[in-house]
């Protein structure tokens, strides 16, 4: 099971596994041609741009986390 997915690039588009994952999400999102912003239901929006990361933890929410040096290191 994936439990986290990297927003693609502007001229990429998400993969069709993506999309079916994020509709998994109970609270809402949207996709943007500048990344993916969540809106959980507590009223509070996070926005992740290409190259940062959808991650869903082990209570099945979702929230963004921001690409960092360490993590495009191969």
């Amino acid at each position: 099971m994936t439990n986290r997915y990297q927003i693609p690039q502007h001229d990429e588009a998400p993969s069709e596994e993506m999309i079916e994952w994020l509709h998994e999400n109970l609270e809402d999102w949207n996709g943007e041609p500048d990344g993916i912003t969540l809106i959980h239901n507590d009223g509070t929006e996070e926005h992740g741009a290409p190259g940062d990361w959808v991650v869903r933890d082990e209570h099945g929410m979702y929230r963004i986390e921001k690409e960092t040096a360490d993590e495009t290191r191969g």
